[in-house]
């Protein structure tokens, strides 16, 4: 499969034996970091066009509609690099559009990754409208994996509006915090280390009793949910999922993994730095 970078204004992807052009369209801007060591790259950019190249070195998609499509939802897309020197646990993108009648709504997307795991510096990651339309591309079955996402109808919500895009929010793996943060995101994650610290001391309190444990993870599992927080809610059943199955191996597993997945060194104190 061929690799071609950007002539003139626009950007040319093969996603299947045809070019397909991609040129930027009308409406959408794509606003600069403020944060440091966070790069953001646009359609009309060299470093966009490299990383949909790279990507879509061994991607076959054989009907020409959905290839199509997935042009067209790459002209709104961007790519964000890690050009700092700390890995980062999450970041936020937020997504600002106006429509036809002047109607303003704005939404954040969140790009977290796995517990243990992180956003090394140098690494890039595609970032859609679809949430899902990168990791469908990446897939050896390219054209089951977008029809099962539904990564190609797209949203008449963006398809249809003017769209300004930016990273509001990053959290880096040693706590610090960084951005506009116009979503809030700051307070939820606050919220969120307050119960994971307070559950964790909870559950060590109980000593070396895993019959009490495990009543107690079941007694969390069966609690309805309380106001609050929906990513406090989600840590919440995450936890005593995961606890609960780990008691079945043993204490000493058990407190490892509470350790690991919890402790304050995958979960450092979070603070503030802009």
């Amino acid at each position: 499969m061929q690799r071609i970078f950007p002539a003139s204004s626009s950007i040319l992807v093969f996603l299947c034996a045809i070019p397909i052009a991609l040129s930027a369209q009308t409406g959408f801007t794509v606003a600069e970091s403020q944060i440091p060591g966070i790069r953001v790259s646009g359609p009309q950019t060299p470093e966009f066009a490299k990383y949909i190249s790279d990507l879509s070195g061994g991607t076959k998609i054989n009907d020409p509609e959905t290839s199509a499509s997935v042009a067209n939802l790459l002209t709104r897309a961007i790519v964000v690099t890690n050009t700092g020197n700390r890995a980062i646990k999450l970041f936020v993108v937020r997504w600002e559009f106006t429509n036809a009648r002047g109607g303003r709504q704005a939404e954040g997307q969140w790009q977290e990754f796995p517990d243990n795991t992180h956003f090394d510096p140098g690494a890039s990651r595609l970032i859609t409208t679809n949430p899902n339309l990168s990791a469908a591309l990446r897939s050896p079955q390219v054209d089951s994996a977008l029809a099962q996402t539904g990564a190609v109808k797209g949203r008449a919500m963006f398809q249809s509006s003017s769209i300004r895009v930016s990273v509001d929010a990053v959290l880096f793996a040693d706590g610090g915090f960084n951005g506009p943060d116009a979503s809030g995101i700051f307070n939820e994650l606050t919220a969120e280390q307050k119960f994971v610290r307070g559950f964790r001391a909870e559950l060590e309190s109980l000593g070396p009793d895993m019959e009490k444990i495990e009543t107690r993870l079941r007694e969390m599992l069966s609690q309805k949910p309380e106001p609050g927080e929906l990513r406090t809610i989600h840590r919440r059943m995450d936890m005593a999922v995961k606890l609960l199955g780990a008691t079945r191996l043993g204490e000493p597993h058990f407190r490892s993994v509470l350790e690991a997945d919890y402790g304050d060194a995958e979960r450092p104190t979070l603070r503030r730095e802009n």
